[in-house]
């Protein structure tokens, strides 16, 4: 099953990924975008290799950039 651990740095506010598995043995039938594990799938498949190459990315910033770039509103919390 994928998971992904981040932590924040309280001095910054920054999420570093710290591991990430991507491969999902979940049946279709929870791959909706209102299931909350579907959606943070999503999110690391859209930009995972980008916050992964920019070190020191803000969560804030990867929220605006999901809507900018796909028009989905999602939270960090």
């Amino acid at each position: 099953m994928w998971h992904v651990h981040a932590r924040i740095c309280p001095r910054n506010d920054y999420f570093y990924i710290k591991e990430v598995d991507l491969d999902h043995s979940c049946g279709v039938a929870v791959r909706t975008l209102n299931n909350p594990h579907a959606m943070v799938e999503l999110v690391a498949n859209l930009v995972g290799d980008d916050v992964r190459a920019k070190h020191g990315t803000r969560p804030i910033n990867v929220v605006k950039e999901i809507k900018k770039d796909y028009g989905l509103n999602i939270s960090y919390h």
